[in-house]
């Protein structure tokens, strides 16, 4: 189906429902919030930026050789990670949608794990194996948690290719490889780059990974804006660095979208039944399997193995001691508090950013769906807050208000409403297609049937989207929980973050506050995993595609 196709479906599915007169309002609610949370950042950001290079003190520190290095440094490894994960996620995807093969379930569900676990949590596992300042594990960070993006994306593309060209193919005389370069590769192209844009924005932004692993030389601009605004306190040097990340991201944003737009397959939301699968034959392709399937459930595995065996090593020995010392508090720079104290903070927050971002992705998701003017609007509008990384969105909240009448630097809805402003995009992204997908006729039954507007209601539209709300319910809350960017710039020491104790503990010399951060990222891992295990299977292992 196609984009307009789908935009066409959605306006007959909003009359047949009788959802025209709602979308008014529905539209209003998401652009309010959108003004809050993305409009006055920007704005906030741009006039900063102004009075910095008036000041030419931004300039000064801008041209030097270490900023245009960093600058350098953050495009380079951003693209090496999308390039790698693209190589190890199309080869994955492939084997997936293609072959059977022993383990190929547990190579597609442990693929995930990395994306949905918070970004500090994956960079300590790594760091707890003692690897740490260094570009190549960072690197390795971002294909860990990123390769799932491409995975699921061409996976979704490729399993709605007919298989019968494959084999028309190679019936031909064309290799395994030379059908997938002449017959698939010219179908899937446009998703596996809009992938590679996905992974090289995260990679570009990511600030969590960078932030643990950092050492001498190992930096990225989300992190100088951090240090520049927090730590130097040179607000209009910081601001200058956001603008311009502001700049890039909105461009590959707005690239990805175009491209997302373009024709897609119309099997492309589900992965073929095991039927349409065959056993791996020859060298080659036996070889593909066990290379992509080692690398992705090694991805997966070694960060967390490292959390499980540094958290258990006690001193020379092993033990438990580590998971006792969750109850104790941690002296932090004004104020003290315990592991599981900032894990209960962390899921209050995490439950109020889900109450928000729900209730704006389900009107946004509505008006989106209807696919006409309005939904057009609405749906340019929420690129907005995809177009600032999280340093830049956290940092532009806390210059935009951080004055009266609009103080909300000590509103306990700070963080939840930074935190939702992340998820609703990915949810409305989730929702979208399910409404459009919406059969009017059992509205128009249940009208033949004497059935209210309310009952019609219930019956045609919140029952059938009932599971896949719960999924977005979720997956709002797992990325609440597990945001740090953004809330590095707004919460506060006394009262941290999980995210924010992990890093700050696993920074520490001592050993026994690693072995601390190391049980409390085990215990994240474990209640995100889950979370997401429930999630994906909800959704058929496709709540993640991009």
């Amino acid at each position: 189906m196609t984009a307009v196709a789908g935009a066409r479906r959605g306006a007959a599915t909003g009359r047949r429902f009788g959802l025209g007169a709602a979308l008014v309002p529905c539209a209003a609610v998401t652009l309010a919030f959108v003004a809050l949370v993305a409009v006055g950042p920007q704005v906030a950001l741009v006039a900063r930026s102004i009075d910095g290079l008036r000041s030419g003190r931004a300039l000064d520190v801008l041209a030097t050789a270490r900023t245009l290095r960093v600058v350098g440094v953050t495009f380079a490894q951003a693209a090496a990670s999308a390039a790698i994960a693209m190589v190890v996620g199309t080869a994955a995807a492939w084997c997936h949608a293609r072959l059977r093969f022993p383990g190929r379930g547990l190579v597609w569900a442990v693929s995930a794990a990395p994306f949905v676990l918070p970004s500090v949590v994956m960079a300590a596992g790594v760091r707890a194996w003692g690897v740490e300042g260094s570009w190549s594990a960072v690197v390795a960070v971002h294909v860990a948690m990123n390769v799932v993006v491409v995975m699921r994306t061409v996976g979704a593309r490729l399993a709605a290719v007919d298989p019968h060209l494959v084999e028309a193919a190679t019936s031909l005389g064309r290799s395994s490889w030379g059908a997938f370069r002449d017959v698939e590769l010219p179908l899937v192209r446009t998703a596996a780059a809009g992938a590679a844009l996905v992974v090289f924005l995260f990679s570009f932004t990511s600030f969590g990974v960078v932030m643990v692993l950092r050492g001498r030389g190992v930096t990225t601009v989300e992190l100088e804006i951090w240090i520049e605004s927090v730590r130097r306190l040179r607000l209009d040097v910081a601001t200058v660095l956001a603008l311009g990340q502001v700049v890039v991201v909105a461009g590959v944003v707005a690239l990805q979208h175009r491209l997302s737009g373009r024709d897609v397959p119309s099997g492309a939301a589900s992965i073929r039944p095991s039927g349409g699968r065959r056993p791996p034959q020859g060298p080659g392709e036996k070889v593909v399997v066990v290379l992509s399937g080692s690398a992705v459930v090694a991805a997966a595995l070694v960060p967390l193995g490292g959390l499980v065996v540094r958290s258990l090593r006690v001193g020379e020995g092993w033990g438990l001691r580590h998971y006792a010392s969750l109850l104790d508090p941690v002296t932090g720079t004004t104020g003290v508090t315990s592991p599981l104290g900032a894990f209960g903070a962390s899921t209050r927050n995490a439950l109020v950013a889900t109450l928000i971002a729900m209730a704006v992705a389900v009107p946004a998701s509505a008006v989106v769906a209807r696919g006409r003017r309005l939904g057009a609007i609405v749906d340019q509008a929420l690129f907005l807050p995809l177009a600032m990384s999280a340093a830049a969105l956290g940092f532009g909240f806390f210059l935009a208000y951080r004055h009266p009448p609009l103080d909300l630097r000590s509103s306990p809805l700070a963080i939840p409403l930074v935190e939702a402003t992340i998820a609703v995009p990915l949810v409305v992204r989730l929702l979208v297609p399910r409404i459009r997908a919406l059969d009017p006729r059992q509205a128009e039954a249940a009208a033949v049937l004497g059935a209210g507007g309310w009952r019609r209601f219930r019956v045609a539209v919140a029952r059938p989207l009932r599971d896949v709300v719960a999924t977005g319910t979720v997956l709002a809350f797992v990325v609440g929980f597990g945001e740090f960017g953004a809330t590095s710039f707004l919460a506060r020491s006394s009262t941290p973050t999980v995210p924010q104790l992990i890093a700050t503990l696993s920074s520490r010399p001592s050993p026994d506050a690693f072995g601390t951060a190391m049980a409390l990222g085990v215990v994240v891992a474990v209640v995100v995993t889950g979370l997401f295990a429930l999630l994906d299977r909800r959704e058929g292992h496709g709540a993640f595609r991009f």
